[in-house]
Formats: C-alpha cells, sequence, structure tokens
C-alpha cells in the first residue's frame, strides 16, 4: 500500500496490528513517520518494547527514528532496538561468532579506514587498466564504492572474474575485450581487498551482512531464535 500523513494508507498501515506489510512511497512521502508511530503504537498496544526491532539503511535515519520515537514515548523508547543493517549484522555475529567461525573480538573498518589501507598498498594493488590520472584516493575511492554495491547484491569477486572471462571469450572487438580485461583486473583488486581484510581480522559493512547471511544459511535454527525474541520487526529504507 501507498501512504503518507494525510492520507488513508497511512493510518491502516498504522492500524494493522498482525501479518506483513509492504509501503510504499518516495522521499518525503512519511515512512519514516510512519514506522516511529507504528513502534509507538504496538508499545500501546501492549507490546514489550524488547520485542521490537526496527531496521534502517543509514546512521542519518537511525538517528533521527530514534529521536522521534523517543518525542512519542516516554521512558521505554531506549530498549526499543533501532540499528542499521550492519550495526545488526555486527551485533549477530559477536553474540554468535563460534558459530560463524569469527573472532569475537574482530574489528571493523569504514570506508576511510579502507582506502587508508589501499593507498598504503597501492604499488601493489593489480591497477594497469585503470587510469589513475595523478589521483590515487579518488580512483580508490570509486573502487571501493563499486565493491560494497557488488557485495549488497551477494556477488564476491570470484563470481565477477568468471563472468568478466566469458565477457572477454566472447568479446566481438578490441575494445570490448579490454574493458573485459578492466573487469577482470578489478576482480583481482577486489580479491586482495578482501583477502588483506580478511589477513588483519576486519570486516566492512558489506562483508558484516554477507557473513551474517552466511551465519543464518548454516545455522537455521537462529533465524527461529532471534525470531521468538524479536516478535515485530519493521525495515525502513529497504531496497
Amino acid at each position: 500500500m501507498a501512504a503518507s500523513p494525510a492520507d488513508d494508507g497511512f493510518e491502516r498501515a498504522l492500524a494493522l496490528r498482525e501479518g506483513p506489510a509492504l509501503v510504499l512511497g518516495r522521499a518525503g512521502s512519511g515512512r519514516t513517520e510512519l514506522i516511529a508511530r507504528r513502534v509507538a503504537a504496538l508499545v500501546s498496544a501492549g507490546v514489550a518494547v524488547d520485542q521490537i526491532m526496527v531496521l534502517t539503511q543509514s546512521a542519518a535515519n537511525q538517528a533521527h527514528l530514534r529521536e522521534r520515537v523517543a518525542e512519542l514515548l516516554s521512558g521505554s523508547y531506549e530498549e526499543v532496538s533501532i540499528e542499521t543493517w550492519p550495526g545488526f549484522a555486527e551485533r549477530m555475529l559477536r553474540d554468535y561468532a563460534l558459530e560463524a567461525g569469527l573472532d569475537p573480538f574482530f574489528e571493523t573498518a569504514s570506508p576511510a579506514d579502507r582506502l587508508a589501507l589501499l593507498l598504503d598498498h597501492l604499488d601493489d594493488l593489480p591497477l594497469r587498466r585503470h587510469e589513475i590520472r595523478g589521483n590515487p584516493a579518488g580512483l580508490l575511492a570509486r573502487l571501493l564504492e563499486r565493491i560494497d554495491a557488488l557485495k549488497a547484491e551477494g556477488i564476491g569477486p570470484a563470481e565477477l572474474r568468471d563472468r568478466a572471462r566469458a565477457a572477454e571469450r566472447g568479446a566481438p572487438g578490441r575494445a570490448d575485450r579490454e574493458v573485459a580485461l578492466r573487469e577482470i583486473e578489478f576482480s583481482e583488486l577486489f580479491d586482495r581487498h578482501d583477502a588483506t581484510m580478511l589477513q588483519l581480522g576486519v570486516l566492512d559493512e558489506g562483508e558484516l551482512i554477507l557473513e551474517l547471511g552466511r551465519l543464518l544459511t548454516r545455522h537455521s535454527d537462529l533465524s527461529d531464535v532471534v525470531g521468538d525474541r524479536l516478535r515485530r520487526l519493521l525495515v525502513d529504507e529497504l531496497e
């Protein structure tokens, strides 16, 4: 259903008590406000605050939701879990580090940390087919953004390399072959990035989410454990 604070769809979504619901709306349509009010409505209806979780994409939206929920609830809002996807993944992986095969004291790396790490190893990176143009930081920042986008789609370096090699074999001309070769080189950089992070015992945000997916796939019983504890899941900015 589509919803904004001024229409009937908003009120119907707010009144829903059981079952899944997908609320569609463009930026500024009131989806975040709906989430905050729904949290307040659930608490007013007697749902324990520690059984409610809100997931959102960005730290900025997380802060906004926390502030808005605080305005709507007095005293108990801090017990409502409002987290970003990477934040939730990190907490789960620390709670179940043994099952995930991770050191429970693993570190996380921000995009800035990862950029600094790659710049420190610039001479060792496979970048012969990429144009640095005197600005290695700019190039590497763009490549890191692409790595993150691929991880968000569940695509790793091996799959990317296989695709690029297939494209190279089927390239109809020199220009297409060069594009495929540059993609192969990028997959090698992707692989080098992940191997370096693994060696250092550091996870980036994309890897946190992928590791959580692997954990829940290997240990499906954990999904039931989380589901029993968190009876109401609200997701903002789902893409």
